[in-house]
């Protein structure tokens, strides 16, 4: 299980508002209130990389905050299955 850590919770959109790392990935998550009628919040995963600079592996959009925090725990174990 990720440990989120409060970066702002008043930031918007391109602060992080909460963040989360894994051996594997870092997890961010922001909030666009301007995208509050359809998916205002974004999660962000980058993978490590020895040496170089983090891959951007993931860019997704959600309806709620929870939900967002939901699909990264997914990703903790590798992407999900295509389908």
């Amino acid at each position: 299980m990720l440990r989120w850590k409060t970066v702002s919770l008043n930031a918007t959109y391109s602060i992080d508002r909460y963040r989360a790392v894994s051996r594997k990935h870092e997890y961010r998550i922001f909030h666009d209130p301007e995208e509050r009628h359809r998916l205002p919040w974004i999660l962000v995963i980058r993978e490590g990389r020895e040496g170089g600079v983090p891959a951007h592996v993931h860019h997704g959009a959600y309806l709620t905050e929870e939900s967002a925090k939901r699909a990264a725990e997914r990703w903790e174990g590798g992407p999900p299955p295509q389908g």
